[in-house]
């Protein structure tokens, strides 16, 4: 009776499993505040926001890691007001960014 038991269960999970949705091939285009991964979440290239919506404006990084690190800082910047362009590597590890609206991934000029 037990066997049977664990095998209905098992085939439960085996069944889930198979019938979970699988995760978007295609990283994003555009972001809001949050802390992306390159090349998962969103795409590399060139971004531009409209600029800080917030009163304490916008602060965005790029990242080599999410460890905290004041090492894992690639480059960043602080904007109380006017449009920001950032360009995202794909050698960058993650994006992060605060109060800055949304980004949207320019038409790339090639």
């Amino acid at each position: 009776m037990r066997t049977t038991v664990i095998t209905a269960g098992a085939l439960a999970v085996a069944i889930a499993l198979i019938g979970a949705a699988p995760a978007s091939a295609v990283p994003a285009s555009s972001m809001s505040d949050g802390l992306y991964i390159v090349g998962v979440d969103i795409a590399p290239g060139n971004y531009s926001t409209s600029g800080p919506d917030e009163d304490f404006g916008c602060y965005w990084e790029r990242l080599s890691g999410t460890s905290g690190e004041f090492d894992d800082i690639i480059s960043n910047d602080y904007i109380v007001a006017g449009r920001s362009q950032v360009t995202i590597k794909p050698t960058d590890y993650a994006f992060d960014s605060h109060g800055c609206g949304t980004w949207t991934l320019r038409a790339s000029s090639t």
